[in-house]
């Protein structure tokens, strides 16, 4: 998804994307779609992608 982000920059005039749900949460909660574990501290695979990603594509 992110990757389209960058595709689609130039032709909407993207300039920046942001994430804002960076852990899970805690059991009972409402998802574990975050990129931290509900510690707050453990990274998930997903994690490592969006770092790799950004790494990738300064903006």
């Amino acid at each position: 998804m992110m990757a389209q982000f960058v595709a689609l920059a130039s032709k909407y005039g993207i300039q920046a994307i942001q994430t804002y749900e960076l852990y899970d949460d805690p059991a009972g909660g409402e998802g574990t779609y975050g990129l931290l574990m509900n510690d707050g501290k453990t990274p998930k695979a997903a994690y490592t992608a969006f770092k790799n990603f950004v790494a990738a594509n300064p903006r």
